[in-house]
């Protein structure tokens, strides 16, 4: 493990992040002790998987992200968040109310979490002082001071800065897993799981399998070994890296982590490439290009045990992230968290309409509005779908241009509980969308 340990209790004043915008430039030193500059995160990630350079990609993301504002030590940041998106949420500007109850739920199952081994200073900073200064904003959410669903922005000076966002614990999780005892010898294992016919899934894919009626669209369960499972859930469980919070009107309620921004472990870099090699056919010329994960706030309350108890209180289901399409030609999208959290068993997965955005549309375009996809394109097709229910380590695979939506879900109260989706994104879909929008602006203008 990677353990940031040294947590200060003095009162730090943290300036206000100028975010790095995801077209940005960074530079970044290679072995050689050269410098070379990648036009963005997407670039360096391109770059390094085309070989499948596990090693290379992960110390040049870890380097990077040592010297970003997230680290506990201030004299280290050098630099903004390699946030995925310019968004105030991923930073120091604005937080919301299902963010901070995210990562009091999360300080106080790290501190409980056994083996870790914090030292008495860190535990009881975790117990006290950190707990103190989140309740100091989370309370005028709760009392009613701020709506339950708006922002709150940050003032200069405010205590929490000294934590919010901040890398107190990252686990750098290797690639190479053994066997649990329950196996004999403690032999490296798989990260996929073995039994898996990928040839077969890439029939499906290019429609080749006549009893599947969706190409494009796969489901694979059981993706991952059980090893591989176990250990990417812990990881996304302990990791203090979901520094990404959604507007909760426009987007839900969850947070996010991406590959640019403290989620770069090699385990999790080498599940990627391992699922590339398994399918050349559909993988062709896409390697890796990005990487995030979502963890949801469960809408149930402590007393809603999912049955009919008249006793027990229903609020309106999550919804997550809403209908968009992402700008990549395959998109895989992993669900992490035990069957037994989800409260309804035929919901909860994944919807993927048989839709594509129009061929001039850029990515702001198909990815930011949900209510006009809805009503113009989706509408008129019926709404033509694939509905996937949520099953802990299944994954759907699909072309990243069809426009889906995670579906409503209802998850058991508690931190383990919450779902936990764990997204790859492979290649570029081909449209040349910059070039296009050009010549349609200028036949506006005509």
């Amino acid at each position: 493990f990677i353990v940031i340990t040294m947590i200060v209790s003095s009162r730090l004043i943290v300036p206000l992040v100028l975010y790095l915008c995801w077209c940005n430039r960074v530079v970044l030193s290679q072995e050689d002790g050269s410098l070379e500059s990648f036009k963005n995160i997407g670039e360096l990630i391109s770059y390094y998987s085309k070989s499948y350079d596990l090693e290379g990609l992960n110390r040049q993301l870890s380097a990077l992200f040592e010297e970003t504002q997230r680290n506990i030590q201030p004299s280290k940041r050098k630099r903004a968040p390699l946030s995925a998106f310019n968004d105030g949420g991923s930073g120091y500007e604005l937080t919301t109310r299902h963010k901070l109850a995210h990562d009091l739920e999360q300080f106080e199952y790290l501190r409980n979490y056994p083996g870790i081994g914090f030292t008495p200073n860190t535990a009881r900073v975790l117990k006290e002082e950190i707990p103190k200064d989140y309740h100091a904003i989370l309370d005028l959410f709760e009392n009613g001071t701020i709506q339950s669903d708006a922002f709150y922005r940050f003032k200069p000076g405010d205590p929490v800065l000294d934590w919010y966002n901040r890398a107190l614990f990252v686990p750098q999780m290797d690639a190479k897993l053994k066997s649990d005892e329950q196996y004999g010898n403690k032999l490296e294992v798989p990260l996929l799981n073995p039994a898996n016919d990928f040839a077969q899934l890439e029939r499906q894919w290019f429609g080749e399998d006549p009893n599947h009626p969706d190409p494009g669209i796969v489901v694979v369960d059981n993706l991952l070994s059980p090893e591989a499972l176990k250990k990417v859930r812990e990881l996304l469980l302990l990791s203090t890296f979901w520094y990404e919070s959604k507007s909760p009107e426009t987007a839900g309620r969850y947070v996010g982590a991406y590959i640019g921004d403290g989620l770069h472990q090699k385990l999790i870099l080498a599940i990627a490439y391992d699922l590339h090699k398994a399918m050349p056919r559909v993988m062709e010329g896409h390697p890796l290009k990005f990487m995030w994960a979502y963890k949801y706030e469960s809408d149930v309350l402590a007393n809603d045990d999912g049955g009919d108890n008249d006793n027990s209180t229903r609020v309106e289901e999550s919804t997550g992230v809403l209908t968009h399409a992402d700008d990549a030609a395959v998109n895989v999208n992993i669900w992490i968290t035990p069957d037994e959290a989800n409260l309804d068993p035929d919901s909860g997965g994944l919807v993927v309409f048989k839709t594509k955005p129009p061929e001039d549309w850029s990515f702001r375009e198909y990815n930011a509005q949900a209510e006009y996809v809805e009503e113009h394109l989706l509408k008129p097709s019926g709404f033509a779908n694939v509905t996937v229910p949520y099953k802990q380590n299944r994954a759907v695979i699909f072309d990243s241009l069809l426009f889906h939506r995670t579906d409503q879900h209802r998850f058991k109260p508690g931190y383990e509980n919450r779902r936990i989706n764990l997204t790859i994104l492979y290649g570029n879909h081909g449209r040349n969308n910059d070039k296009k929008q050009k010549k349609k602006k200028a036949n506006d203008e005509l």
